[in-house]
């Protein structure tokens, strides 16, 4: 466990990458105190549950929570991450993210949410995210997105959603309105094609 500000009298730290350990859960404050990091790696530990705060009053750009055993997300669970610009969650078990999880994360460029379990977004998931140029969503139980899931996304931004065999298939019928976007060049698909349960995303006929 990393109890509430644990690192007090540790500001001058510019990095923090804690190996060698296996850390279950982190409280809210956590890590206040940690003024002048700028990376902050908790990868590859047994982490389940962000709370709400847990990294208040950080001014890191980058923070990697991959290969942990996160299931949920609290919200507010990154606020006060205002100079956040790269954030690595992949690798979990993710099935919920609340519409406030990335709230305020305005200058955030790069989020990778694959290979977890989330099988739908709420609409207002990633409206905060006006900064955001790549979004990983491969590997996790989607079948369809709604166009409104990034509508304040700024356009172009690479998208990957990646199909493997142990994902769902694509509604591509459901996703002409990213077939739209592809072809003048909004959005980015990272593989240049997706699976789809019924037919072909290149030959795709969308009216």
């Amino acid at each position: 466990m990393i109890k509430s500000f644990a690192f007090i009298g540790l500001g001058s730290l510019t990095q923090l990458n804690i190996f060698s350990s296996t850390i279950t859960e982190i409280q809210s404050y956590a890590f206040t105190g940690l003024s002048n990091l700028r990376k902050l790696d908790l990868n590859g530990h047994s982490i389940t549950n962000i709370p709400p705060r847990a990294f208040s009053l950080l001014n890191i750009t980058e923070l990697d929570l991959r290969r942990n055993q996160i299931t949920q997300i609290e919200h507010y669970a990154f606020q006060g991450l205002s100079n956040l610009q790269e954030l690595w969650l992949q690798g979990n078990q993710i099935v919920v993210i609340g519409g406030n999880t990335f709230s305020g994360l305005t200058r955030l460029q790069k989020l990778s949410l694959s290979n977890n379990q989330i099988s739908s977004l709420q609409n207002d998931v990633f409206n905060d995210l006006f900064s955001l140029q790549t979004l990983h969503l491969d590997g996790n139980g989607l079948s369809s997105l709604s166009s409104t899931l990034f509508v304040n996304i700024p356009r172009p931004f690479t998208l990957d959603l990646f199909y493997s065999f142990t994902d769902q298939p694509w509604e591509c019928d459901k996703l002409c309105w990213l077939k739209k976007e592809e072809k003048q060049g909004t959005i980015v698909l990272a593989e240049q094609t997706l699976t789809c349960k019924d037919g072909e995303w290149t030959s795709l006929n969308c009216q």
